[in-house]
């Protein structure tokens, strides 16, 4: 095999890593919900549906990711964890998303 034959295998490796490390992660925040009461599972459901979001984001587009950003993704404790607190720490906004599809909502008759 090539040197170009080897690295493409690399990346490949390091793709199927971080898609399983990922879902390793959500499937243990889920493990630890099923653990509280349905009240606080209920307070979590935001913190849930952004990191499965997350989760299925770099699933389905982890081909687009860069060769750093698989690295750094891959080698990272809690890689979903740290994901997650960088989207809460932004300054995006759900409420905005949410916002902007309701004063732009046109019913259909």
């Amino acid at each position: 095999m090539d040197l170009y034959g080897k690295f493409k295998t690399e990346i490949e490796l390091l793709r199927n890593e971080l898609i399983k490390k990922i879902e390793n992660e959500l499937s243990e925040y889920k493990n630890h919900l099923m653990s509280l009461s349905k009240e606080e599972i209920m307070l979590a459901s935001y913190e849930t549906g952004i990191k499965e979001c997350i989760a299925g984001y770099i699933t389905s587009e982890v081909d687009d990711l860069t060769q750093i950003q698989l690295y750094k993704l891959a080698t990272q404790d809690n890689a979903l964890e740290a994901l997650y607190k960088s989207y809460m720490d932004s300054d995006l906004s759900l409420n905005d998303l949410v916002r902007g599809i309701i004063h732009e909502y046109r019913p259909i008759l």
